[in-house]
């Protein structure tokens, strides 16, 4: 039902989350991440909202119930697996609490000056990620 690369390039991390089969370049594995993802559409149109699943409960209470946890319950109601890239990876940052970058993010969303949204964020990341590389 879904699938993504790996996070911040922690193949091993993937791998151990998987059920430990692979098909092609991709770990199988129950779960799922709304940090980057590839679905079909439809499936999310589907009534697949309102599933419950002991293992889900493992969100944080205070955050109700996440769009990351509902999909979550309804695929392991459901028993479909998600997959994992076993090549591409995404860097994965949380906004730190006094970056000007969030706060701008949803200045431009609500001016709805998409372009520079990808533009801001595309500079953003590739500061960060020669960041890490001068860290190596």
């Amino acid at each position: 039902m879904s699938q993504n690369p790996t996070w911040n390039h922690c193949f091993n991390g993937a791998k151990k989350e998987s059920i430990g089969e692979k098909t092609g370049n991709f770990y199988i594995g129950y779960g799922f991440s709304d940090q980057c993802y590839l679905v079909r559409t439809a499936d999310f149109k589907a009534k697949i909202y309102d599933y419950s699943h002991p293992i889900s409960k493992r969100y944080p209470k205070y955050g109700g119930e996440l769009f990351e946890k509902r999909i979550d319950s309804f695929m392991r109601s459901k028993g479909r697996l998600h997959l994992t890239s076993t090549k591409e990876t995404y860097i994965h940052k949380n906004f730190p609490k006094k970056n000007l970058f969030k706060p701008v993010t949803l200045i431009l969303l609500k001016l709805k000056w998409h372009y520079l949204i990808k533009y801001c964020r595309m500079r953003y990341y590739s500061n960060m990620f020669k960041q890490l590389l001068t860290r190596i």
